[in-house]
Protein backbone atom coordinates (compact mmCIF):
# COMPACT_ATOMS: atom_id res chain seq x y z
CA UNK A 1 0.00 0.00 0.00
CA UNK A 2 0.88 3.88 -0.63
CA UNK A 3 -0.47 7.44 -0.45
CA UNK A 4 -0.49 8.65 -3.83
CA UNK A 5 -2.46 12.04 -4.98
CA UNK A 6 -4.88 11.72 -7.88
CA UNK A 7 -6.88 14.28 -9.47
CA UNK A 8 -10.97 14.29 -9.21
CA UNK A 9 -11.95 13.12 -12.56
CA UNK A 10 -9.82 9.83 -11.36
CA UNK A 11 -11.91 9.76 -7.95
CA UNK A 12 -15.03 10.18 -9.27
CA UNK A 13 -14.17 7.05 -11.94
CA UNK A 14 -12.93 4.78 -8.87
CA UNK A 15 -15.84 5.49 -7.02
CA UNK A 16 -17.85 4.21 -10.04
CA UNK A 17 -16.12 1.55 -11.15
CA UNK A 18 -15.89 0.20 -7.25
CA UNK A 19 -19.90 0.75 -6.65
CA UNK A 20 -20.27 -1.03 -10.00
CA UNK A 21 -17.70 -4.40 -9.33
CA UNK A 22 -19.09 -4.82 -5.75
CA UNK A 23 -22.55 -4.85 -6.75
CA UNK A 24 -22.34 -7.20 -9.34
CA UNK A 25 -19.93 -9.15 -7.41
CA UNK A 26 -22.19 -9.50 -4.78
CA UNK A 27 -24.34 -11.18 -7.49
CA UNK A 28 -27.58 -7.94 -7.68
CA UNK A 29 -29.72 -8.07 -10.41
CA UNK A 30 -31.35 -5.59 -12.17
CA UNK A 31 -34.70 -4.74 -10.40
CA UNK A 32 -33.51 -5.02 -6.92
CA UNK A 33 -33.37 -1.68 -5.10
CA UNK A 34 -30.22 -1.57 -3.82
CA UNK A 35 -29.10 -2.58 -7.69
CA UNK A 36 -31.12 0.58 -8.50
CA UNK A 37 -29.54 2.87 -5.94
CA UNK A 38 -26.14 1.43 -7.13
CA UNK A 39 -27.38 2.27 -10.70
CA UNK A 40 -27.84 6.03 -9.70
CA UNK A 41 -25.03 6.72 -7.87
CA UNK A 42 -22.95 5.34 -10.85
CA UNK A 43 -24.61 7.77 -12.82
CA UNK A 44 -24.48 10.67 -10.92
CA UNK A 45 -20.32 10.17 -10.71
CA UNK A 46 -20.21 9.34 -14.38
CA UNK A 47 -22.14 12.71 -15.12
CA UNK A 48 -19.58 14.59 -12.23
CA UNK A 49 -16.41 12.97 -13.91
CA UNK A 50 -17.49 14.08 -17.47
CA UNK A 51 -18.16 17.79 -16.09
CA UNK A 52 -14.97 17.74 -14.50
CA UNK A 53 -12.62 15.85 -17.14
CA UNK A 54 -10.94 17.86 -19.87
CA UNK A 55 -12.88 16.57 -23.64
CA UNK A 56 -12.22 17.63 -26.95
CA UNK A 57 -14.89 18.37 -29.19
CA UNK A 58 -14.98 15.07 -31.01
CA UNK A 59 -14.65 13.13 -27.57
CA UNK A 60 -17.96 14.94 -26.26
CA UNK A 61 -19.67 14.15 -29.47
CA UNK A 62 -18.65 10.63 -28.77
CA UNK A 63 -19.59 10.79 -25.58
CA UNK A 64 -22.96 12.44 -26.16
CA UNK A 65 -24.39 9.87 -28.94
CA UNK A 66 -23.66 7.05 -26.93
CA UNK A 67 -25.28 7.76 -23.96
CA UNK A 68 -28.45 9.02 -26.41
CA UNK A 69 -27.93 5.79 -28.40
CA UNK A 70 -28.09 4.02 -24.64
CA UNK A 71 -31.02 6.17 -23.76
CA UNK A 72 -32.92 5.83 -27.08
CA UNK A 73 -32.60 1.78 -26.61
CA UNK A 74 -33.42 1.59 -23.08
CA UNK A 75 -36.58 3.84 -23.27
CA UNK A 76 -37.69 1.76 -26.30
CA UNK A 77 -36.59 -1.25 -25.72
CA UNK A 78 -36.17 -1.14 -21.72
CA UNK A 79 -32.88 -2.59 -22.08
CA UNK A 80 -31.05 -1.28 -19.31
CA UNK A 81 -27.96 -3.51 -20.36
CA UNK A 82 -26.79 -0.96 -23.02
CA UNK A 83 -26.40 2.02 -20.27
CA UNK A 84 -24.22 -0.38 -18.37
CA UNK A 85 -22.02 -0.93 -21.01
CA UNK A 86 -22.07 3.17 -22.68
CA UNK A 87 -21.56 4.41 -19.25
CA UNK A 88 -17.96 2.13 -18.79
CA UNK A 89 -17.05 3.28 -22.22
CA UNK A 90 -17.35 6.95 -21.68
CA UNK A 91 -15.70 7.03 -17.96
CA UNK A 92 -12.40 5.69 -19.92
CA UNK A 93 -10.17 9.09 -20.39
CA UNK A 94 -6.95 9.10 -19.06
CA UNK A 95 -7.81 5.94 -16.95
CA UNK A 96 -4.88 3.45 -15.91
CA UNK A 97 -5.88 0.23 -17.30
CA UNK A 98 -3.38 -1.35 -15.08
CA UNK A 99 -5.10 0.54 -12.38
CA UNK A 100 -8.33 -0.25 -12.85
CA UNK A 101 -7.46 -3.98 -12.80
CA UNK A 102 -5.92 -3.57 -9.78
CA UNK A 103 -8.88 -2.56 -8.12
CA UNK A 104 -11.35 -4.88 -9.80
CA UNK A 105 -8.80 -7.62 -8.74
CA UNK A 106 -9.18 -6.73 -5.40
CA UNK A 107 -12.63 -5.85 -5.24
CA UNK A 108 -14.19 -8.69 -6.94
CA UNK A 109 -11.99 -10.91 -4.81
CA UNK A 110 -13.45 -9.56 -1.66
CA UNK A 111 -16.74 -10.35 -3.03
CA UNK A 112 -16.34 -13.52 -4.50
CA UNK A 113 -15.11 -15.34 -1.48
CA UNK A 114 -17.77 -13.87 0.57
CA UNK A 115 -20.42 -14.66 -1.48
CA UNK A 116 -18.70 -18.38 -1.41
CA UNK A 117 -18.69 -18.52 1.96
CA UNK A 118 -21.81 -17.24 2.93
CA UNK A 119 -23.50 -19.62 0.51
CA UNK A 120 -21.89 -22.59 1.75
CA UNK A 121 -22.50 -22.04 5.50
CA UNK A 122 -26.36 -21.23 4.57
CA UNK A 123 -26.13 -18.02 6.06
CA UNK A 124 -28.23 -16.54 2.70
CA UNK A 125 -30.52 -18.45 0.79
CA UNK A 126 -29.17 -20.48 -2.28
CA UNK A 127 -30.39 -20.26 -5.85
CA UNK A 128 -29.51 -23.76 -7.69
CA UNK A 129 -30.82 -25.55 -11.19
CA UNK A 130 -31.58 -29.46 -11.20
CA UNK A 131 -30.47 -30.78 -14.29
CA UNK A 132 -29.33 -34.22 -15.90
CA UNK A 133 -25.38 -33.45 -16.54
CA UNK A 134 -22.22 -35.77 -17.10
CA UNK A 135 -24.08 -38.85 -17.01
CA UNK A 136 -25.15 -38.79 -13.69
CA UNK A 137 -28.63 -38.17 -13.64
CA UNK A 138 -30.21 -34.84 -12.10
CA UNK A 139 -27.70 -33.08 -9.96
CA UNK A 140 -27.94 -29.71 -7.95
CA UNK A 141 -26.37 -27.28 -9.40
CA UNK A 142 -25.68 -24.39 -6.80
CA UNK A 143 -24.71 -20.76 -7.97
CA UNK A 144 -23.80 -19.94 -4.88
CA UNK A 145 -25.22 -16.32 -4.78
CA UNK A 146 -25.07 -15.35 -8.37
CA UNK A 147 -28.24 -15.76 -10.82
CA UNK A 148 -27.37 -19.05 -12.32
CA UNK A 149 -24.72 -21.63 -11.80
CA UNK A 150 -23.02 -20.64 -15.64
CA UNK A 151 -22.85 -16.65 -13.79
CA UNK A 152 -20.69 -18.75 -10.88
CA UNK A 153 -18.59 -20.10 -13.43
CA UNK A 154 -17.95 -17.26 -15.36
CA UNK A 155 -17.88 -14.63 -12.34
CA UNK A 156 -14.24 -16.66 -11.62
CA UNK A 157 -12.98 -16.18 -14.66
CA UNK A 158 -13.55 -12.85 -14.38
CA UNK A 159 -11.64 -12.47 -11.20
CA UNK A 160 -8.25 -14.48 -12.50
CA UNK A 161 -8.68 -12.83 -15.01
CA UNK A 162 -8.32 -9.14 -13.26
CA UNK A 163 -5.32 -10.85 -11.33
CA UNK A 164 -3.35 -11.92 -14.25
CA UNK A 165 -3.43 -8.89 -16.00
CA UNK A 166 -2.81 -6.97 -12.30
CA UNK A 167 -0.13 -8.70 -11.68
CA UNK A 168 3.03 -9.35 -13.52
CA UNK A 169 4.39 -12.53 -13.66
CA UNK A 170 7.87 -14.66 -14.79
CA UNK A 171 7.53 -18.02 -16.24
CA UNK A 172 7.82 -19.67 -12.65
CA UNK A 173 5.14 -17.70 -11.58
CA UNK A 174 2.90 -18.31 -14.12
CA UNK A 175 3.07 -21.72 -13.94
CA UNK A 176 2.34 -21.72 -10.54
CA UNK A 177 -0.49 -19.68 -10.52
CA UNK A 178 -1.84 -21.56 -13.63
CA UNK A 179 -1.84 -24.42 -11.53
CA UNK A 180 -3.77 -22.54 -8.50
CA UNK A 181 -6.36 -21.20 -11.20
CA UNK A 182 -6.70 -24.57 -12.30
CA UNK A 183 -7.51 -25.96 -8.85
CA UNK A 184 -9.80 -23.27 -8.05
CA UNK A 185 -11.54 -23.71 -11.62
CA UNK A 186 -12.55 -27.58 -10.79
CA UNK A 187 -13.57 -26.42 -7.30
CA UNK A 188 -16.04 -23.83 -8.61
CA UNK A 189 -17.10 -26.27 -11.43
CA UNK A 190 -18.16 -29.07 -8.59
CA UNK A 191 -20.48 -26.84 -7.56
CA UNK A 192 -21.61 -25.21 -10.87
CA UNK A 193 -21.42 -28.35 -13.23
CA UNK A 194 -20.95 -25.57 -15.72
CA UNK A 195 -18.85 -26.71 -19.49
CA UNK A 196 -19.21 -23.42 -21.03
CA UNK A 197 -18.01 -21.53 -18.51
CA UNK A 198 -15.24 -24.20 -17.77
CA UNK A 199 -14.51 -23.90 -21.22
CA UNK A 200 -14.30 -20.05 -20.95
CA UNK A 201 -11.98 -20.96 -18.62
CA UNK A 202 -9.57 -23.31 -20.13
CA UNK A 203 -9.47 -21.06 -23.81
CA UNK A 204 -8.73 -18.05 -21.77
CA UNK A 205 -5.59 -19.37 -19.49
CA UNK A 206 -4.59 -21.73 -23.05
CA UNK A 207 -4.20 -18.51 -24.53
CA UNK A 208 -2.43 -16.91 -21.91
CA UNK A 209 0.00 -19.67 -21.63
CA UNK A 210 0.09 -19.42 -25.91
CA UNK A 211 0.51 -16.06 -26.21
CA UNK A 212 3.95 -15.46 -22.51
CA UNK A 213 5.49 -18.67 -24.36
CA UNK A 214 5.79 -16.49 -27.95
CA UNK A 215 6.72 -13.55 -26.24
CA UNK A 216 9.73 -15.76 -23.77
CA UNK A 217 10.49 -17.63 -26.96
CA UNK A 218 10.99 -14.06 -28.92
CA UNK A 219 8.65 -14.95 -31.75
CA UNK A 220 7.41 -11.95 -33.62
CA UNK A 221 4.25 -11.67 -34.15
CA UNK A 222 4.38 -12.58 -37.95
CA UNK A 223 1.06 -11.79 -40.68
CA UNK A 224 -0.30 -15.46 -40.26
CA UNK A 225 -0.39 -14.93 -36.32
CA UNK A 226 -2.60 -11.75 -37.09
CA UNK A 227 -4.52 -12.67 -39.55
CA UNK A 228 -5.92 -15.42 -37.77
CA UNK A 229 -6.39 -13.56 -34.65
CA UNK A 230 -8.29 -10.62 -36.16
CA UNK A 231 -11.15 -13.36 -37.69
CA UNK A 232 -11.94 -14.72 -34.55
CA UNK A 233 -14.64 -11.48 -33.96
CA UNK A 234 -16.18 -12.10 -37.27
CA UNK A 235 -16.49 -15.66 -36.83
CA UNK A 236 -17.95 -15.38 -33.79
CA UNK A 237 -20.55 -12.97 -34.60
CA UNK A 238 -20.88 -14.93 -38.37
CA UNK A 239 -21.77 -18.11 -36.24
CA UNK A 240 -23.80 -16.30 -33.80
CA UNK A 241 -26.32 -14.64 -36.24
CA UNK A 242 -25.67 -16.06 -39.84
CA UNK A 243 -25.60 -19.36 -38.51
CA UNK A 244 -29.52 -20.36 -36.95
CA UNK A 245 -30.44 -18.87 -40.51
CA UNK A 246 -28.11 -20.85 -42.97
CA UNK A 247 -27.48 -23.98 -40.88
CA UNK A 248 -30.86 -26.60 -41.58
CA UNK A 249 -30.63 -30.69 -41.30
CA UNK A 250 -28.03 -32.50 -39.13
CA UNK A 251 -25.90 -29.57 -39.36
CA UNK A 252 -28.30 -27.73 -37.86
CA UNK A 253 -28.99 -30.41 -34.97
CA UNK A 254 -25.53 -31.26 -34.53
CA UNK A 255 -24.43 -27.44 -33.79
CA UNK A 256 -27.90 -26.79 -31.81
CA UNK A 257 -27.15 -29.94 -29.50
CA UNK A 258 -23.61 -28.53 -28.96
CA UNK A 259 -24.41 -25.31 -28.10
CA UNK A 260 -27.72 -26.73 -25.54
CA UNK A 261 -30.29 -25.57 -27.78
CA UNK A 262 -29.00 -21.92 -27.67
CA UNK A 263 -28.88 -22.05 -31.63
CA UNK A 264 -32.41 -22.88 -31.64
CA UNK A 265 -33.38 -19.99 -29.30
CA UNK A 266 -31.57 -17.36 -31.72
CA UNK A 267 -33.67 -18.48 -35.03
CA UNK A 268 -36.15 -18.34 -32.85
CA UNK A 269 -35.80 -14.94 -32.01
CA UNK A 270 -34.40 -13.88 -35.11
CA UNK A 271 -37.24 -15.75 -37.58
CA UNK A 272 -40.40 -14.83 -35.31
CA UNK A 273 -39.58 -11.45 -33.72
CA UNK A 274 -36.85 -9.70 -36.57
CA UNK A 275 -34.48 -7.31 -36.30
CA UNK A 276 -35.43 -3.69 -35.26
CA UNK A 277 -32.90 -0.29 -35.58
CA UNK A 278 -33.05 0.12 -31.69
CA UNK A 279 -34.26 -3.38 -30.24
CA UNK A 280 -37.88 -4.71 -28.65
CA UNK A 281 -39.26 -5.05 -25.53
CA UNK A 282 -38.93 -8.87 -24.78
CA UNK A 283 -40.03 -8.37 -20.82
CA UNK A 284 -43.76 -10.09 -21.05
CA UNK A 285 -41.78 -13.08 -22.60
CA UNK A 286 -41.91 -16.69 -19.88
CA UNK A 287 -38.92 -17.22 -18.11
CA UNK A 288 -38.06 -20.17 -20.31
CA UNK A 289 -37.17 -18.14 -23.59
CA UNK A 290 -33.60 -16.57 -22.73
CA UNK A 291 -31.39 -15.76 -25.31
CA UNK A 292 -28.16 -17.01 -24.14
CA UNK A 293 -25.69 -15.66 -27.48
CA UNK A 294 -24.06 -12.29 -26.32
CA UNK A 295 -24.17 -11.31 -30.28
CA UNK A 296 -27.57 -12.44 -31.14
CA UNK A 297 -28.64 -11.14 -27.70
CA UNK A 298 -27.31 -7.60 -28.42
CA UNK A 299 -28.53 -7.45 -32.22
CA UNK A 300 -32.36 -8.17 -31.02
CA UNK A 301 -32.36 -6.81 -27.54
CA UNK A 302 -30.77 -3.84 -28.45
CA UNK A 303 -30.97 -3.31 -32.09
CA UNK A 304 -29.19 -2.92 -35.44
CA UNK A 305 -27.49 0.43 -34.77
CA UNK A 306 -25.92 -0.10 -31.36
CA UNK A 307 -24.76 -3.94 -32.93
CA UNK A 308 -23.29 -2.23 -36.05
CA UNK A 309 -21.80 0.48 -34.02
CA UNK A 310 -20.41 -2.29 -31.47
CA UNK A 311 -19.17 -4.20 -33.83
CA UNK A 312 -17.32 -1.50 -35.67
CA UNK A 313 -15.51 -0.38 -32.65
CA UNK A 314 -14.71 -4.18 -31.68
CA UNK A 315 -12.97 -4.72 -35.33
CA UNK A 316 -10.99 -1.51 -34.76
CA UNK A 317 -9.74 -2.44 -31.37
CA UNK A 318 -8.52 -5.98 -32.17
CA UNK A 319 -7.15 -4.90 -35.26
CA UNK A 320 -4.91 -2.41 -33.03
CA UNK A 321 -4.17 -4.98 -30.60
CA UNK A 322 -2.88 -7.60 -32.41
CA UNK A 323 -0.20 -5.16 -33.96
CA UNK A 324 1.32 -4.34 -30.22
CA UNK A 325 4.35 -5.43 -29.59
CA UNK A 326 4.72 -8.64 -27.37
CA UNK A 327 4.22 -8.16 -23.29
CA UNK A 328 3.05 -9.16 -20.57
CA UNK A 329 0.00 -7.05 -20.44
CA UNK A 330 -0.76 -7.29 -24.32
CA UNK A 331 -0.41 -11.39 -23.56
CA UNK A 332 -3.42 -10.97 -20.88
CA UNK A 333 -5.30 -8.65 -23.31
CA UNK A 334 -5.12 -10.68 -25.98
CA UNK A 335 -6.06 -14.01 -23.39
CA UNK A 336 -9.03 -11.96 -22.44
CA UNK A 337 -10.37 -10.49 -25.85
CA UNK A 338 -10.42 -13.76 -27.53
CA UNK A 339 -11.27 -16.02 -25.12
CA UNK A 340 -14.20 -13.71 -24.22
CA UNK A 341 -15.29 -13.23 -28.02
CA UNK A 342 -15.36 -17.17 -28.04
CA UNK A 343 -17.31 -17.65 -24.76
CA UNK A 344 -19.99 -14.93 -26.19
CA UNK A 345 -21.54 -17.20 -28.37
CA UNK A 346 -22.98 -19.21 -25.74
CA UNK A 347 -23.27 -16.66 -23.19
CA UNK A 348 -25.41 -13.55 -22.70
CA UNK A 349 -22.16 -12.05 -20.40
CA UNK A 350 -20.76 -9.50 -22.81
CA UNK A 351 -23.57 -6.98 -23.68
CA UNK A 352 -26.15 -8.04 -21.19
CA UNK A 353 -25.46 -5.52 -18.24
CA UNK A 354 -22.84 -7.97 -15.77
CA UNK A 355 -20.21 -6.08 -15.34
CA UNK A 356 -18.34 -9.14 -16.28
CA UNK A 357 -16.97 -7.95 -19.93
CA UNK A 358 -13.51 -6.77 -19.17
CA UNK A 359 -12.98 -6.28 -23.22
CA UNK A 360 -15.67 -2.89 -22.48
CA UNK A 361 -12.04 -1.12 -20.46
CA UNK A 362 -9.86 -2.11 -23.00
CA UNK A 363 -12.39 -0.53 -25.17
CA UNK A 364 -13.04 2.54 -23.96
CA UNK A 365 -9.55 3.25 -23.32
CA UNK A 366 -9.04 2.59 -27.27
CA UNK A 367 -11.17 4.76 -28.42
CA UNK A 368 -9.92 7.86 -26.46
CA UNK A 369 -6.40 6.99 -27.35
CA UNK A 370 -7.68 7.30 -30.98
CA UNK A 371 -9.59 10.26 -30.66
CA UNK A 372 -7.00 12.18 -28.61
CA UNK A 373 -4.33 11.81 -31.30
CA UNK A 374 -7.27 13.03 -33.81
CA UNK A 375 -7.24 15.73 -31.71
CA UNK A 376 -3.41 16.39 -31.23
CA UNK A 377 -3.41 16.03 -35.37
CA UNK A 378 -6.29 18.25 -36.15
CA UNK A 379 -4.86 21.14 -32.98
CA UNK A 380 -8.37 20.65 -31.32
CA UNK A 381 -7.97 21.74 -27.88
CA UNK A 382 -9.69 19.86 -24.47
CA UNK A 383 -12.05 21.94 -22.20
CA UNK A 384 -13.77 21.00 -18.99
CA UNK A 385 -17.42 22.37 -18.19
CA UNK A 386 -16.19 22.60 -14.63
CA UNK A 387 -12.66 22.64 -14.10
CA UNK A 388 -11.40 21.10 -10.36
CA UNK A 389 -7.75 21.66 -10.11
CA UNK A 390 -7.59 20.09 -6.34
CA UNK A 391 -5.51 16.58 -5.66
CA UNK A 392 -6.76 13.80 -3.31
CA UNK A 393 -4.51 11.70 -1.20
CA UNK A 394 -5.74 8.37 -1.18
CA UNK A 395 -4.38 4.80 -0.28
CA UNK A 396 -3.55 3.12 -3.75
CA UNK A 397 -2.69 -0.74 -3.46
CA UNK A 398 0.52 -1.81 -5.30
CA UNK A 399 -0.30 -5.15 -6.74
CA UNK A 400 2.93 -5.49 -8.24
CA UNK A 401 4.92 -4.82 -5.04
CA UNK A 402 2.77 -6.92 -3.00
CA UNK A 403 4.70 -10.25 -1.89
CA UNK A 404 2.87 -12.55 -0.39
CA UNK A 405 4.60 -13.96 3.23
CA UNK A 406 7.31 -12.32 2.41
CA UNK A 407 10.36 -14.04 3.67
CA UNK A 408 8.75 -16.73 5.25
CA UNK A 409 11.74 -19.43 5.07
CA UNK A 410 11.53 -22.85 3.31
CA UNK A 411 11.29 -24.82 6.59
CA UNK A 412 8.59 -22.32 7.72
CA UNK A 413 7.20 -23.22 4.48
CA UNK A 414 7.24 -26.68 5.27
CA UNK A 415 5.23 -26.17 8.23
CA UNK A 416 2.35 -24.29 6.52
CA UNK A 417 2.07 -27.32 4.01
CA UNK A 418 2.33 -29.74 6.97
CA UNK A 419 -0.57 -27.84 8.70
CA UNK A 420 -2.45 -27.63 5.80
CA UNK A 421 -2.72 -31.63 4.70
CA UNK A 422 -3.15 -32.58 8.51
CA UNK A 423 -6.40 -29.80 8.52
CA UNK A 424 -7.25 -30.91 4.98
CA UNK A 425 -7.67 -34.97 5.70
CA UNK A 426 -8.65 -34.30 9.50
CA UNK A 427 -11.31 -31.61 8.04
CA UNK A 428 -12.66 -33.81 4.89
CA UNK A 429 -12.71 -37.15 7.22
CA UNK A 430 -15.03 -35.80 9.70
CA UNK A 431 -17.20 -34.11 7.42
CA UNK A 432 -17.23 -37.82 5.83
CA UNK A 433 -18.10 -39.92 8.85
CA UNK A 434 -20.46 -37.63 10.93
CA UNK A 435 -22.83 -35.66 8.25
CA UNK A 436 -25.93 -36.88 8.56
CA UNK A 437 -26.85 -36.67 4.40
CA UNK A 438 -30.28 -37.05 3.14
CA UNK A 439 -32.12 -40.23 1.80
CA UNK A 440 -34.60 -37.97 -0.62
CA UNK A 441 -34.24 -34.21 -2.55
CA UNK A 442 -37.30 -32.31 -2.86
CA UNK A 443 -37.77 -29.32 -5.47
CA UNK A 444 -40.09 -27.00 -6.97
CA UNK A 445 -40.91 -28.26 -10.59
CA UNK A 446 -39.81 -25.04 -11.85
CA UNK A 447 -36.24 -25.69 -10.80
CA UNK A 448 -35.76 -28.37 -12.52
CA UNK A 449 -34.93 -28.89 -16.59
CA UNK A 450 -36.46 -32.76 -16.53
CA UNK A 451 -38.61 -34.64 -18.96
CA UNK A 452 -42.12 -34.45 -19.08
CA UNK A 453 -42.40 -37.71 -17.58
CA UNK A 454 -41.23 -36.97 -14.35
CA UNK A 455 -43.84 -37.30 -11.36
CA UNK A 456 -45.29 -34.42 -9.81
CA UNK A 457 -45.35 -34.17 -5.81
CA UNK A 458 -47.85 -32.02 -3.91
CA UNK A 459 -47.94 -31.38 -0.33
CA UNK A 460 -48.94 -29.36 2.10
CA UNK A 461 -46.97 -27.14 4.22
CA UNK A 462 -47.64 -29.14 7.08
CA UNK A 463 -45.95 -32.25 5.02
CA UNK A 464 -43.20 -29.83 4.40
CA UNK A 465 -42.35 -29.35 8.52
CA UNK A 466 -42.65 -32.79 8.91
CA UNK A 467 -40.20 -34.09 6.51
CA UNK A 468 -37.95 -30.83 7.55
CA UNK A 469 -38.20 -31.91 10.85
CA UNK A 470 -37.33 -35.42 10.29
CA UNK A 471 -34.04 -34.41 8.70
CA UNK A 472 -33.88 -37.67 6.37
CA UNK A 473 -34.75 -35.49 3.18
CA UNK A 474 -33.87 -31.99 1.93
CA UNK A 475 -36.65 -29.60 0.81
CA UNK A 476 -34.54 -26.97 -1.71
CA UNK A 477 -37.53 -24.52 -1.92
CA UNK A 478 -41.49 -24.93 -1.61
CA UNK A 479 -44.45 -22.76 -2.68
CA UNK A 480 -47.57 -23.86 -1.62
CA UNK A 481 -49.46 -27.38 -1.90
CA UNK A 482 -51.00 -26.22 -5.57
CA UNK A 483 -47.29 -26.49 -6.88
CA UNK A 484 -45.58 -28.93 -8.34
CA UNK A 485 -42.42 -30.63 -7.14
CA UNK A 486 -39.86 -33.19 -7.77
CA UNK A 487 -38.35 -36.11 -5.56
CA UNK A 488 -34.61 -36.75 -6.59
CA UNK A 489 -32.19 -39.65 -5.04
CA UNK A 490 -29.36 -41.33 -5.78
CA UNK A 491 -26.25 -39.93 -7.71
CA UNK A 492 -27.49 -36.25 -6.42
CA UNK A 493 -26.99 -37.21 -2.84
CA UNK A 494 -23.70 -38.92 -3.69
CA UNK A 495 -22.12 -35.84 -5.29
CA UNK A 496 -23.60 -33.42 -2.44
CA UNK A 497 -21.96 -35.64 -0.25
CA UNK A 498 -18.80 -35.42 -2.09
CA UNK A 499 -18.82 -31.37 -1.99
CA UNK A 500 -19.14 -31.69 1.10
CA UNK A 501 -15.59 -33.54 2.12
CA UNK A 502 -13.59 -31.24 -0.40
CA UNK A 503 -15.02 -28.36 0.87
CA UNK A 504 -14.46 -28.90 4.65
CA UNK A 505 -10.98 -30.20 3.85
CA UNK A 506 -10.01 -27.52 1.28
CA UNK A 507 -11.52 -24.69 3.53
CA UNK A 508 -10.04 -25.96 6.82
CA UNK A 509 -6.57 -26.44 4.96
CA UNK A 510 -7.01 -22.57 4.34
CA UNK A 511 -7.81 -21.47 7.73
CA UNK A 512 -5.28 -23.50 8.72
CA UNK A 513 -2.74 -22.47 6.81
CA UNK A 514 -3.18 -18.94 7.31
CA UNK A 515 -3.12 -18.96 10.72
CA UNK A 516 0.37 -21.21 10.63
CA UNK A 517 1.41 -18.28 8.03
CA UNK A 518 1.16 -15.81 10.81
CA UNK A 519 2.59 -17.58 13.90
CA UNK A 520 5.22 -17.77 11.51
CA UNK A 521 5.29 -14.33 10.43
CA UNK A 522 5.05 -12.92 13.97
CA UNK A 523 8.06 -15.38 14.94
CA UNK A 524 10.32 -14.25 12.20
CA UNK A 525 9.37 -10.81 14.03
CA UNK A 526 9.90 -11.49 17.26
CA UNK A 527 13.70 -13.01 16.53
CA UNK A 528 14.20 -9.35 14.48
CA UNK A 529 13.31 -7.01 17.89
Amino acid sequence: MKYKNISAEDLLFYLYFGIMVLAKGFGLVSGEPLYKACMIIAILLIIARLAVGYYSRYEYAFVILTLILAFLIWRIAGNQAVIVGALLVVSLKNVSVKRVFQLGAILWSIAFTIQIILQLLNVVPRDFVIHDKLHLGYVIRWALGYSHPNVLQISYVVLISYVFYAVRMNVKKLTEAVLLSFAGACYIFLYSISITGMIYYLIFVGLLVTFEFLRVKGVPRGILERTVLQMVFPAAVGISVLGPLMLYGKAFDLVNRITTTRLYLSRYFLTNYGITAFGKDFSGLTAGLNLDCSYTNLLVYGGAVVFAFTCILYIGMINDTVREQRSWENSVKMAIIFSSVVAGISEPFLFNGSYKNLTLIFLGVWVYNKMSAYSKQTGCKCRSLMPVSKTVKVVVPDLEKLKMCRGISRSAWKIILTVCIICAVVGGSMYGRFAQMPQEVYALRISCDTDENSVNVFMSPEQIQQIRNGGDAWVLNYKDQNTPMLRFDGNIIKLEYLRGIVSSALWCAIVGGLITAAVEEKKKRDVHK
